[in-house]
């Protein structure tokens, strides 16, 4: 058996991010919680597959969940879960990102 991580490492993430905001390719933060429409670029993810799974609505306890259906698969059929949270780094309208993250196994 192996495993493997789908988890890039710190480093990779952030200069991801900066190319991308350096690209403008992500759209600006929303700035009130009742924004209308999440935007097509942040609803789908490579290949056109969609990666916005939840929005809950416009209130102020508004939850939105990214994911794809394989990651749903992968993190129905893990046995641990790893749960993370944090607050400096979401956009201030918001409280708390909050992920989980899984071990794929690879036979």
């Amino acid at each position: 058996m192996k495993a493997m991580a789908h988890l890039p490492d710190t480093i990779a993430m952030k200069q991801l991010v900066l190319y991308h905001r350096n690209e403008q390719v992500l759209s600006t933060n929303p700035t009130d919680l009742f924004f209308e429409s999440i935007l097509k670029n942040v609803r789908y993810c490579i290949h056109n597959k969609q990666f916005l799974l939840l929005d809950s609505g416009l209130s102020f306890d508004r939850i939105i969940i990214n994911g794809t259906v394989k990651q749903l698969r992968i993190l129905k059929q893990s046995k641990e879960l790893y749960m993370d949270d944090a607050f400096c780094i979401t956009p201030s309208i918001f409280f708390q990102l909050y992920t989980t993250h899984v071990i794929e196994i690879l036979t």
